[in-house]
């Protein structure tokens, strides 16, 4: 609860979860990752107990052919549990290594954000069927906080950026053209050397609202966004 209402960005959040997870929870195996579904990226952020190598070997295309917790709980978003690892299937890296190192039983937790799995944290224990009922009701209250911490955060960042950038075109608005522009100026300390602006105006702009209505204005100009940012 205390890094949840300290840490206002998500990665150092879920490393500092993973610290908290391994040095407090005592849970001997940590993996934890941030999930991107749409763009099909599962990106690793922090472990315990695994290697290097393994904790940072796990992606989108390597869950996918593991066909394990990771990939259901991705598709699921519901909590998968596997209290006998070495009787679960299928075979893959994070699962051997920890069995390896005397890890029998293992937990993954979905980490959701406007109801899509954003996150997953992924605990090992040494004991078979230790993610009993009662475990599972406190790691499914950890789960809900760290979850309601991170929409928090997508919030707060959405606030941030509609302050600073139009959301039609996503180029930045008046509030920051005037912030950069205060800084330039700021920083020429008096230097005599002209400062140039160029300002665009697109003609006739109210006849092609009049003409394709304001859907076919915002297209235009999502257009002309496109070609200033290439």
């Amino acid at each position: 609860n205390a890094a949840i209402v300290r840490i206002r960005e998500r990665e150092a959040l879920l490393q500092e979860i993973c610290r908290i997870a391994a040095e407090h929870g005592r849970f001997p195996f940590v993996w934890i990752g941030e999930v991107d579904r749409e763009a099909r990226r599962l990106r690793p952020i922090a472990g315990a107990g695994f290697s290097t190598e393994t904790v940072d070997s796990i992606d989108w295309n390597t869950a996918v052919k593991a066909q394990g917790s990771l990939h259901d709980a991705i598709h699921s978003g519901r909590v998968v549990v596997r209290n006998d690892l070495s009787a679960s299937r299928p075979t893959a890296r994070l699962r051997e290594e920890a069995l390896a190192g005397g890890c029998h039983s293992m937990v993954t937790l979905p980490l959701q954000v406007d109801g899509q799995v954003v996150g997953l944290i992924l605990l090992g224990a040494t004991e078979r069927d230790f993610f009993d009922q009662d475990e599972l009701l406190l790691l499914d209250e950890v789960s809900a906080d760290v979850s309601f911490a991170l929409q928090t955060i997508v919030e707060h960042e959405r606030v941030e950026y509609l302050s600073y950038y139009d959301p039609l075109t996503g180029l930045p608005n008046r509030a920051l053209f005037i912030d950069r522009v205060g800084q330039t100026m700021r920083a020429r300390n008096g230097e005599e050397a002209p400062l140039a602006l160029v300002l665009l105006n697109v003609e006739r702009f109210r006849n092609i609202n009049e003409t394709f209505s304001r859907h076919g204005g915002d297209r235009l100009l999502r257009q002309i966004a496109q070609r200033l940012e290439t």
